[in-house]
């Protein structure tokens, strides 16, 4: 890690944007599984400050854009991580990028349910409904589904609608098809809230079971708290 904290600090000292985007962004997801997410947050903020011209990847500067916006909805700062995910979107569907677009929607998905701006909210999920069905399997569909199920379940309903449930089934099935345990530990942590929801408490346990022996496994900062 100080391998990696001297060459962001060279890079930005620099004046090397786009070289401090690339590992800012790619560093992005190591961050918020480890718990450095203020940490994260300033180097991706930092990167994103620096002024590269149009020499700079607009893929790049999306997927900053999107990571610095996930570490800050996390600490709780919606109006900010709001901002930063809308910019990022409004780039990936410049550039057609469809996951890249996927990503993005979900993350304000969250965001703005956070905000309790439901009008905003239900706009970002529809788009997502419909554009996550044309993707392929892969890692970010089915961690997009769960976020998806975050956002429509809210805090306040007790049950899943049956579309709710077929997203988690259909992350599973992805998760575990492209062997992902992170992604397994997630999907499993929310099939165990289904289970309960629906007064399955047996198979609730298990599930919640299943979910903290991969989680300890892992050493995920993220799901363990």
């Amino acid at each position: 890690q100080d391998n990696v904290r001297a060459a962001l600090h060279w890079a930005i000292e620099h004046q090397e944007g786009e070289l401090a985007q690339r590992m800012a962004g790619a560093l992005q997801a190591f961050w918020l599984t480890r718990g450095y997410w203020s940490e994260g947050r300033r180097w991706l903020e930092e990167s994103l400050a620096l002024d590269s011209g149009s020499a700079l990847a607009p893929v790049v500067r999306a997927k900053t854009l999107y990571g610095a916006g996930a570490l800050t909805r996390f600490q709780g700062d919606f109006a900010r991580a709001r901002m930063l995910c809308e910019q990022s979107l409004e780039i990936y569907r410049s550039l057609a990028d469809q996951t890249g677009r996927l990503k993005a929607l979900v993350q304000l998905c969250r965001i703005t349910a956070f905000q309790d701006d439901q009008t905003a909210m239900k706009i970002f999920l529809a788009e997502a409904a419909s554009l996550i069905e044309t993707l392929p399997d892969s890692v970010v569909k089915a961690y997009a589904y769960i976020d998806m199920v975050i956002s429509m379940v809210g805090t306040s309903i007790n049950q899943l609608s049956p579309e709710a449930a077929r997203y988690l089934d259909e992350s599973e099935r992805i998760h575990r098809a492209l062997n992902n345990p992170s992604g397994v530990a997630f999907v499993v942590l929310h099939q165990a809230n289904r289970a309960l929801w629906e007064g399955d408490y047996s198979l609730s346990a298990s599930r919640f079971d299943e979910a903290e022996r991969l989680i300890i496994e892992l050493g995920d900062d993220h799901l363990h708290t």
